[in-house]
C-alpha cells in the first residue's frame, strides 16, 4: 500500500475502487442489489451504529418533529442532503479497508453506494441514507 500526502477526494476514491470492477458487477442491476443489501448493513456491521449527524442542523432537525417518523425525514431532507459528500467519502474509505483487508467482495457493494451517494439519486432511495437519519433522530431524541 502507497501512502499518499494529498487528501483523495470521494469522487475519486470511488472511481480507483470501481475502476478495477468488471462493467456487469456496475450495472444497474448490480447497483440495485448493492442498495438493497445496504438495508441489512446496521445488523452486519456493528460500526454503523456510531454513524449519525450531531451537529446543530441535525439538533434542530430532530427538534422539529414531533413523531419519530418526523424526526427522521427533517434530518433525511433538511440535514443530509448537504452532507451527501461526507457519507460517500466515509463509505469509500469502507470500501477501501474492506478491499484491503476482507474477504469476499462486500467492499463493491459499498463502493457502488458512495458513488450514488455521489449522484442524483434521492437520499430516501438509499438506504443508508435512511439509516444515518434514522440513527440520527434515535441519538438525538434519546429513543
Amino acid at each position: 500500500m502507497q501512502v499518499r500526502p494529498e487528501r483523495l477526494d470521494a469522487e475519486t476514491l470511488v472511481a480507483q475502487l470501481l475502476d478495477v470492477v468488471p462493467a456487469e458487477r456496475q450495472s444497474a442491476k448490480a447497483v440495485t442489489a448493492a442498495l438493497t443489501a445496504s438495508k441489512r448493513w446496521p445488523k452486519a456491521y456493528t460500526f454503523l451504529q456510531s454513524w449519525f449527524e450531531q451537529d446543530q442542523a441535525a439538533h434542530a432537525a430532530v427538534s422539529s418533529g414531533r413523531s419519530k417518523t418526523q424526526q427522521q425525514e427533517a434530518v433525511l431532507h433538511q440535514v443530509l442532503p448537504a452532507r451527501r459528500a461526507r457519507w460517500a467519502e466515509l463509505l469509500a474509505w469502507t470500501a477501501k479497508t474492506a478491499q484491503d483487508q476482507v474477504e469476499g467482495e462486500a467492499w463493491i457493494g459499498f463502493a457502488l453506494v458512495a458513488r450514488e451517494l455521489l449522484g442524483e439519486r434521492p437520499l430516501a432511495e438509499i438506504p443508508v441514507a435512511v439509516w444515518i437519519a434514522k440513527n440520527t433522530a434515535s441519538a438525538l431524541s434519546g429513543r
